[in-house]
């Protein structure tokens, strides 16, 4: 069984994508709910696929060399992980990199059930009226409810 360090840390290598959203199947609970900036934004898996593979896709036409480096991650005392991480990408030949963020993980049964995220942490991708204004951010939401579905295969499980 994963630490709730790997699991974490495997989940963003799907974000980042060092490996398959496909991957993120097994990592995250069936009905993981997702917070922004306190508020429920998303519960379920479809959600966060959507988010992740709008966001890959974003970084993929404007910044394709996009990385996440992770600055720290704290276990906290009530089980959550903490993990405070940066954007970088090449931005008009400059590599550039964006202001520290945190996201807090909460593990459940070895899946994460609960990311409580800010809409600032994607200011480096979405720029910075998401942050200042629900409605931009909502905009962009609407923006990424028309986009394409992601085509993420289900988790297939051996049977004997």
């Amino acid at each position: 069984m994963q630490t709730a360090q790997q699991i974490v840390h495997n989940l963003l290598a799907v974000v980042a994508q060092q490996q398959p959203l496909a991957n993120a199947h097994a990592l995250l609970a069936e009905d993981v709910a997702i917070f922004m900036d306190g508020r429920q934004i998303a519960r379920g898996k479809s959600g966060w696929f959507r988010w992740v593979h709008y966001l890959q896709q974003r970084a993929k036409r404007t910044m394709p060399d996009l990385a996440m480096h992770i600055d720290a991650t704290e276990q906290q005392a009530d089980g959550d992980l903490r993990i405070t991480a940066h954007w970088q990408a090449t931005i008009n030949g400059v590599v550039q990199s964006s202001a520290s963020g945190v996201v807090i993980y909460s593990i459940r049964n070895g899946q994460v059930s609960r990311i409580q995220t800010h809409r600032r942490n994607y200011t480096f991708i979405h720029g910075q009226s998401i942050a200042r204004s629900w409605v931009a951010f909502y905009f962009l939401v609407l923006r990424m409810l028309l986009s394409p579905a992601p085509d993420v295969p289900a988790a297939t499980v051996a049977t004997n």
